[in-house]
C-alpha cells in the first residue's frame, strides 16, 4: 500500500528510508523466527509477519480505522461475520461459567 513511484522496475525501494525500513523488518522477522525455534513455539507469528497480504490488511486497518469513503469503507466487511460469531461464543462461555 504505497505509491508505485517509490519503487524501481524490480520492485525495490528507491528511497533510502524505505530501504532501511525493509531491512529492519527483515531483521525483526529473523529475530521472531529465532525466538520461535528457541522457545519451541509454532511459527504462526513469523508466517503472519512474512505474509505481505496480512501485512497489507493490518496496515489498512491501522491507517483507515474509520474508512475512507468510497475506497476503504468495506475493508473489514469480509471479517465482520466471523467477529460477530466469536463475540457470541465468548458471551455464551461467560454465561455458562458458574
Amino acid at each position: 500500500m504505497d505509491a508505485p513511484w517509490n519503487y524501481d522496475k524490480h520492485g525495490q525501494p528507491v528511497d533510502a528510508d524505505i530501504t532501511l525500513a525493509w531491512e529492519e523488518r527483515a531483521e525483526y522477522l529473523q529475530m521472531v523466527k529465532d525466538a520461535e525455534i528457541a522457545l519451541k513455539k509454532d511459527t504462526m507469528l513469523s508466517r503472519t509477519l512474512a505474509n505481505p497480504d496480512a501485512q497489507g490488511l493490518a496496515y489498512a486497518i491501522k491507517v483507515y480505522p474509520d474508512g475512507k469513503q468510497g475506497l476503504y469503507e468495506g475493508i473489514l466487511k469480509p471479517f465482520q461475520a466471523e467477529l460477530e460469531k466469536q463475540e457470541r461464543q465468548a458471551k455464551q462461555r461467560e454465561q455458562a461459567e458458574p
